[in-house]
């Protein structure tokens, strides 16, 4: 089961789990809704900038990866390529504040990348390319 919608914070990131997990990141309009964004195929509607996993523990769980994604799209260090490509195409248009993440628990890492690469076919199924700040295509 999906989370809501979260802005970031250090309140919000504090109640990430450790655990394995798949996860969205969207970019809000000025009004705080989604952000419609323009792809090959149509419109998203829901802002979709990023689909992401992660495995377990302190080191790779939900919570490490969210705020690994949260301090370099925040002009900190970081090592999260999609945070990388917000800070390179979009810091200009939105910040840190402008965008949501909600995210889903799983058993384990091989679930983990399974869940994604469902979420990033669909994505590019429906709209002809993957989210603006995923770099990679899906594995067969």
């Amino acid at each position: 089961m999906w989370t809501n919608w979260r802005r970031f914070s250090r309140q919000t990131l504090n109640w990430c789990p450790e655990s394995p997990g798949v996860y969205y990141i969207r970019w809000l309009n000025k009004r705080g809704k989604p952000a419609p964004i323009g792809r090959i195929l149509g419109t998203d509607p829901d802002g979709t900038l990023y689909i992401g996993m992660t495995g377990k523990g302190r080191a790779s769980g939900l919570c490490n990866r969210l705020w690994t994604f949260w301090d370099k799209a925040s002009g900190r260090q970081g090592a999260h390529s999609g945070a990388k490509r917000f800070l390179r195409n979009l810091s200009e248009h939105a910040s840190i504040d402008d965008l949501e993440y909600c995210h889903r628990q799983v058993a384990n890492r091989k679930e983990a990348l399974r869940v994604e690469k469902e979420c990033l076919r669909h994505y590019e199924k429906k709209w002809g390319e993957l989210p603006p700040l995923n770099s990679a295509g899906v594995k067969e």
